[in-house]
């Protein structure tokens, strides 16, 4: 708003008394004309708007990247295609499914004990 046209300080204009301190506007409009004042408004709250629509946009761009670096779905599905190629190498698969045997006759050995007795 405009603090232009005021005389500041604590006398009496007009029945009201202006504010003393010095960083207060006070704005009494005969300083402009009231489609003056209006426009200077709107100036000021175009420019608000603007940094707001433009601190909008730069937190969706933050919580952007902060999902993309917290979201699990893409490290596990790196991690699995790490552990499918690591066991798709021939030195691996013969143990693997050597590993897998045992435990299923393990596993076979238990329930038959289990059924016996």
């Amino acid at each position: 708003m405009s603090t232009q046209g005021s005389d500041r300080g604590s006398e009496q204009q007009h029945g009201v008394v202006v504010p003393i301190d010095p960083r207060r506007p006070y704005v009494d409009g005969s300083a402009a004309t009231p489609e003056q004042l209006r426009a200077e408004v709107d100036l000021h709250t175009g420019e608000q708007v603007q940094r707001v629509e433009e601190a909008r946009d730069e937190l969706a761009a933050t919580l952007a990247e902060l999902v993309a670096r917290l979201d699990p779905r893409p490290r596990l599905q790196a991690a699995a295609e790490r552990i499918v190629a690591s066991t798709r190498r021939p030195g691996v698969i013969a143990p693997v499914a050597g590993v897998g045997v045992l435990v299923v006759l393990a596993r076979l050995a238990r329930a038959r004990r289990g059924s016996r007795g």
